[in-house]
């Protein structure tokens, strides 16, 4: 009885059979549930039966939902564990596209609903599932929902344990996800994006970025406008220009910094690491000694790059037990 049990187990491990598979097996087992008569059938006869009848009912399925919209949509998503990529579109008709592809369409309770210029797309897992103990211990999987929409849509995104990506979006919004990567080129407009031990990577974009995460990089390419970052225990890199006027923060801990300007800048520098050094290849008229100068393996720096005044951006660069690169 115990081998059988952890062979049903090491099944579920491997993905070979799903949690609520698993859960009935473990039930028969136990001498309940529904497989409790066919107690002479093996733990591996009843596995390769139900992987047989799952493979001929052909449980996967795709979704496609369009909407007919006006002005500048809003689209939110609330998805878990699966990836969700969304992509602005200019076209005559103003549509909104909504693909889903669903493993287990009995384990999700999925929907694609219009409310006037809102479009609401929700997956969760189903409530039976949720109540399961092995349903609880190994993550449902979740749909793959893919958004095709107007280039002028503002975003509400919220997922977990999975990948969000952006692309081709001018009205901003914000997405949140957990232990994935959030991914964003050609965007424009304020976004929010928040992630936990992954990476948010950038190109292309332009507006007002505030970004966070946790134990993962943040990298900014191409990048025009203002942005406020912030990480622990992983590197943040900017490559780009910072708009004038704008203040601008990357701070982490554990990681390095590394800004790249494409144009010579014109702002007032505050940096400072404790463990690590600072090197600038930029004049600096400041704190760093007399007259102007470049900087290198300093641990704090003030200063002034470029004209400086008034409508100079700012930006603030600490780290700890990492170093800075100015170029």
């Amino acid at each position: 009885m115990q081998e059988d049990r952890r062979r049903v187990l090491d099944m579920l491990a491997q993905g070979r059979i799903t949690a609520d598979e698993a859960e009935r097996l473990l039930d028969a087992l136990s001498g309940e549930g529904e497989g409790a008569a066919s107690a002479s059938v093996t733990v591996s006869e009843r596995v390769s039966v139900k992987i047989e009848s799952s493979t001929e009912s052909g449980e996967d399925y795709a979704r496609e939902d369009e909407f007919r919209v006006e002005g500048a949509p809003r689209i939110v998503v609330e998805n878990f564990n699966g990836r969700v990529e969304i992509y602005g579109k200019r076209s005559e008709r103003d549509v909104v596209r909504v693909a889903a592809e669903i493993a287990h369409p009995d384990r999700v309770e999925y929907s694609a609903l219009q409310e006037g210029e809102t479009i609401r797309v929700t997956a969760k897992p189903a409530p039976v599932h949720s109540r399961s103990f092995l349903g609880r211990l190994f993550a449902n999987r979740g749909p793959r929902i893919r958004i095709s929409a107007p280039r002028r849509s503002r975003l509400e995104v919220r997922n977990s344990n999975a990948r969000v990506v952006l692309s081709g979006i001018e009205g901003g919004g914000s997405a949140r996800t957990s232990n994935a990567d959030i991914n964003g080129n050609d965007l424009s407009g304020s976004f929010d994006m928040t992630t936990s031990n992954s990476r948010i990577a950038l190109s292309g974009v332009e507006g007002d970025f505030g970004l966070r995460s946790s134990n993962g990089r943040i990298d900014l390419a191409s990048a025009k406008g203002r942005v406020d970052a912030e990480t622990s225990n992983a590197s943040i890199r900017f490559e780009g220009e910072m708009a004038a006027g704008g203040d601008n923060r990357l701070h982490t801990s554990n990681g390095g910094v590394t800004v790249s300007f494409a144009d010579p800048p014109s702002l007032r520098l505050s940096a400072e690491t404790s463990n690590g050094s600072i090197r600038c290849s930029h004049h600096i008229d400041g704190e760093t000694g007399d007259g102007k100068r470049r900087v290198h393996g300093r641990r704090r720096v003030r200063g002034v790059i470029g004209k400086g005044g008034e409508g100079a951006a700012s930006l603030s660069v600490i780290t700890s037990n990492g170093s800075i690169t100015i170029d």
